[in-house]
Protein backbone atom coordinates (compact mmCIF):
# COMPACT_ATOMS: atom_id res chain seq x y z
CA UNK A 1 0.00 0.00 0.00
CA UNK A 2 1.18 3.80 -1.21
CA UNK A 3 1.60 6.45 1.79
CA UNK A 4 1.92 9.85 1.68
CA UNK A 5 2.07 12.80 4.35
CA UNK A 6 -1.11 13.52 6.32
CA UNK A 7 -2.48 17.41 5.76
CA UNK A 8 -2.81 17.02 9.40
CA UNK A 9 0.63 17.11 10.28
CA UNK A 10 2.89 20.11 11.78
CA UNK A 11 6.35 20.61 12.73
CA UNK A 12 6.59 22.81 16.17
CA UNK A 13 9.57 24.19 17.75
CA UNK A 14 9.19 24.78 21.29
CA UNK A 15 12.59 25.56 23.60
CA UNK A 16 14.90 24.22 21.16
CA UNK A 17 13.39 21.09 20.34
CA UNK A 18 11.52 19.89 17.39
CA UNK A 19 8.35 17.99 17.13
CA UNK A 20 5.77 16.53 14.79
CA UNK A 21 1.99 16.74 15.43
CA UNK A 22 -0.76 15.06 13.71
CA UNK A 23 -3.88 17.67 14.71
CA UNK A 24 -6.18 14.38 13.85
CA UNK A 25 -4.54 11.23 16.08
CA UNK A 26 -3.45 14.15 18.35
CA UNK A 27 -0.21 12.05 18.14
CA UNK A 28 3.17 14.31 19.23
CA UNK A 29 6.85 12.72 18.29
CA UNK A 30 9.40 14.60 19.67
CA UNK A 31 12.10 14.55 16.86
CA UNK A 32 15.75 13.94 18.20
CA UNK A 33 18.02 16.37 15.69
CA UNK A 34 20.61 13.22 14.86
CA UNK A 35 17.51 11.37 13.38
CA UNK A 36 14.83 14.11 12.13
CA UNK A 37 16.37 14.52 8.84
CA UNK A 38 15.66 10.92 8.31
CA UNK A 39 11.50 11.31 9.73
CA UNK A 40 11.63 14.13 7.58
CA UNK A 41 12.55 11.92 4.16
CA UNK A 42 10.40 9.31 5.30
CA UNK A 43 7.22 11.87 5.26
CA UNK A 44 8.12 12.66 2.12
CA UNK A 45 7.99 9.31 0.50
CA UNK A 46 11.91 8.10 1.10
CA UNK A 47 11.79 4.14 1.06
CA UNK A 48 13.31 2.65 4.20
CA UNK A 49 16.23 1.68 3.79
CA UNK A 50 17.36 0.13 7.15
CA UNK A 51 15.61 -1.74 9.55
CA UNK A 52 15.66 1.57 12.10
CA UNK A 53 13.89 3.54 8.96
CA UNK A 54 11.29 0.28 8.87
CA UNK A 55 10.35 0.64 12.50
CA UNK A 56 10.30 4.75 12.12
CA UNK A 57 8.01 4.17 9.42
CA UNK A 58 5.55 1.56 11.25
CA UNK A 59 5.36 4.07 13.71
CA UNK A 60 4.46 7.46 11.32
CA UNK A 61 1.37 4.96 9.75
CA UNK A 62 0.62 4.02 13.06
CA UNK A 63 -0.11 7.47 14.69
CA UNK A 64 -1.60 8.56 11.47
CA UNK A 65 1.86 11.00 10.43
CA UNK A 66 1.78 8.84 6.84
CA UNK A 67 -1.99 7.81 5.39
CA UNK A 68 -2.97 5.56 2.82
CA UNK A 69 -2.73 7.72 -0.61
CA UNK A 70 -6.21 7.67 -1.52
CA UNK A 71 -7.38 9.12 1.99
CA UNK A 72 -9.93 12.06 1.24
CA UNK A 73 -8.89 13.79 4.63
CA UNK A 74 -10.47 16.88 4.40
CA UNK A 75 -13.97 14.88 3.11
CA UNK A 76 -13.44 13.00 6.49
CA UNK A 77 -12.74 16.11 8.96
CA UNK A 78 -15.73 17.17 6.87
CA UNK A 79 -17.76 14.64 7.34
CA UNK A 80 -17.36 14.48 11.18
CA UNK A 81 -18.05 17.53 11.65
CA UNK A 82 -21.15 17.32 10.07
CA UNK A 83 -22.01 13.93 11.94
CA UNK A 84 -21.19 16.03 15.26
CA UNK A 85 -23.37 19.15 14.37
CA UNK A 86 -26.34 16.36 13.83
CA UNK A 87 -25.96 14.28 16.53
CA UNK A 88 -28.58 13.91 19.19
CA UNK A 89 -26.92 11.63 21.41
CA UNK A 90 -24.61 15.07 22.82
CA UNK A 91 -26.57 18.00 24.08
CA UNK A 92 -25.30 21.28 23.75
CA UNK A 93 -27.22 24.18 25.71
CA UNK A 94 -26.29 28.05 26.40
CA UNK A 95 -28.13 29.40 29.02
CA UNK A 96 -28.52 32.70 29.16
CA UNK A 97 -30.09 33.81 32.94
CA UNK A 98 -30.23 37.42 31.62
CA UNK A 99 -30.51 39.53 28.55
CA UNK A 100 -28.88 42.61 29.46
CA UNK A 101 -25.11 43.34 27.95
CA UNK A 102 -22.63 45.50 28.47
CA UNK A 103 -20.52 44.96 25.68
CA UNK A 104 -21.69 47.59 23.53
CA UNK A 105 -20.22 46.21 20.03
CA UNK A 106 -20.59 48.74 17.38
CA UNK A 107 -21.76 46.20 15.08
CA UNK A 108 -24.36 44.70 17.25
CA UNK A 109 -28.27 45.32 15.88
CA UNK A 110 -29.54 44.01 19.02
CA UNK A 111 -30.81 47.10 21.49
CA UNK A 112 -30.44 46.29 25.11
CA UNK A 113 -33.28 44.78 27.07
CA UNK A 114 -33.44 44.46 30.78
CA UNK A 115 -34.23 40.81 30.85
CA UNK A 116 -33.45 38.49 33.55
CA UNK A 117 -34.99 35.14 33.74
CA UNK A 118 -37.38 34.48 36.16
CA UNK A 119 -38.63 31.81 38.49
CA UNK A 120 -41.08 30.11 36.54
CA UNK A 121 -38.97 30.49 33.67
CA UNK A 122 -36.36 28.58 35.21
CA UNK A 123 -38.22 26.25 36.46
CA UNK A 124 -39.16 25.20 32.87
CA UNK A 125 -35.60 25.21 32.17
CA UNK A 126 -34.86 22.60 34.86
CA UNK A 127 -37.65 20.77 33.71
CA UNK A 128 -36.44 20.54 30.56
CA UNK A 129 -33.10 19.64 31.49
CA UNK A 130 -34.31 16.78 33.32
CA UNK A 131 -36.13 15.42 30.83
CA UNK A 132 -33.36 15.92 28.27
CA UNK A 133 -30.39 14.68 30.26
CA UNK A 134 -32.42 11.14 30.72
CA UNK A 135 -32.04 11.05 26.59
CA UNK A 136 -28.52 12.39 25.85
CA UNK A 137 -25.35 11.25 26.71
CA UNK A 138 -23.27 13.57 29.47
CA UNK A 139 -19.71 14.42 28.58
Amino acid sequence: MLYRNSILNLFENHNGSEYLINTYTRSVVKLVPAEAACVKALLQKAAPETDKEQEYLRILISNGFLVPEATDELGWLEYLYTKQWFDSKNLSIVFLPTLKCNFACPYCFETEKNIDMNADNLAIFIEYLKNAMKTHELL
